[in-house]
């Protein structure tokens, strides 16, 4: 799984939506971000905590320790890139339709 193809439509978007998905995987887990910390063997607390909040963009290593660490579903997370594209779409649709009304 490659960090920059998912990210290619809205990256803040997908960051945010990844971050719920994340935080969300985490408590489902019953880890605390210094659990989570450990097993993922590099990334800090911290780090994690911006990652859930979306503002920290992830490399792919730091993907896939956080996919190992929490056996996130790479289909859940391919939808989650589907969703912002779909998003950036209907954005684009919006502002066309605006600049050029039927």
């Amino acid at each position: 799984m490659n960090i920059e193809n998912l990210c290619q439509f809205n990256p803040t978007r997908f960051l945010k939506l990844f971050g719920l998905y994340v935080r969300q995987s985490r408590l489902n887990c019953n880890l605390t971000l210094e659990e989570l910390a450990l097993n993922t063997g590099f990334i800090s607390p911290l780090l994690l905590a911006e990652i859930e909040l979306g503002r920290y963009a992830i490399n792919n290593a730091e993907l896939s320790k956080l996919i190992e660490a929490l056996f996130l579903n790479n289909s859940e997370i391919l939808n989650l890139a589907k969703i912002t594209q779909v998003q950036n779409l209907l954005e684009v649709s919006k502002e066309l339709n605006e600049h050029f009304p039927r």
